[in-house]
């Protein structure tokens, strides 16, 4: 039998779960069970977690449960773009799980010392933001509001400002005052291929903390346009996932 699943909590992190497929064969019949794995940012539940992550991030909502999510989902999500494999979404809110198992796995003795990793006190507790690497000309990669684009790349025309008041974007996106952004330019995929872009110039406002990586080691070329090698395109789409 394959089991296809949307993430592997079971391979590390679960006692149950790896509990569980220890008794798949016997359980259900079968001399052999596959598991299979699937990216889980790269699938609808990113897709999810990504628009969620960009409303919260522009200020446009507050989610602070399931329902919220769900809510948030079921009003903004369940179109989908014309050039979809999808015809539409469709969201159901489950309020409790009846998990009614018959039996409990125990963890192996002293575990957390063999994963738990601790560091000097003296090591100083300062966590730089991302966005405070961002300088006037640093190209970045921020979290796309995009089922089609992972990502997309920005060249900054200046450093992170604070809006003073609210402010609409050429792109039509509208932020609120207070909100962290960075004003630059996007970059276009040239043939849909995410490993050529092209810039765009047209000003948009990013939020700061949508920042996910900054890519120093990119330059553009005379007509606008970078190459992207396959490394640093794994490396962005790693960091989406964390």
């Amino acid at each position: 039998m394959h089991e296809f699943t949307d993430g592997c909590s079971a391979q590390y992190k679960s006692r149950h779960c790896i509990g569980d497929i220890s008794y798949g064969c016997s359980d259900l019949g079968y001399d052999k069970i596959v598991r299979n794995f699937f990216e889980t940012s790269h699938a609808a539940g990113g897709f999810i977690k990504k628009q969620a992550d960009l409303s919260i991030i522009r200020g446009q909502r507050v989610i602070q449960s399931a329902r919220d999510l769900y809510v948030f989902a079921s009003e903004n999500l369940c179109k989908t773009a014309e050039d979809s494999k999808c015809s539409r979404r469709i969201f159901r809110y489950i309020d409790t799980i009846n998990r009614n198992r018959d039996r409990y796995f125990k963890p192996v003795k002293e575990n957390r010392k063999i994963h738990q990793e601790s560091e000097d006190e003296e090591i100083a507790d300062e966590i730089e933001q991302l966005y405070e690497l961002v300088s006037t000309g640093t190209i970045f990669a921020v979290k796309a509001d995009d089922v089609n684009q992972l990502y997309y790349l920005v060249k900054a025309n200046k450093q992170m400002t604070v809006l003073r008041k609210e402010s609409t974007d050429k792109w039509g996106i509208t932020y609120l005052p207070g909100t962290k952004v960075i004003h630059g330019y996007y970059f276009g995929m040239v043939n849909d291929n995410p490993l050529e872009q092209k810039l765009i110039k047209r000003i948009p406002a990013v939020p700061a903390l949508s920042v996910v990586y900054v890519c120093s080691e990119l330059e553009i070329s005379g007509d606008g346009t970078i190459h992207i090698d396959n490394s640093l395109h794994r490396s962005i789409l790693r960091c989406l996932d964390e």
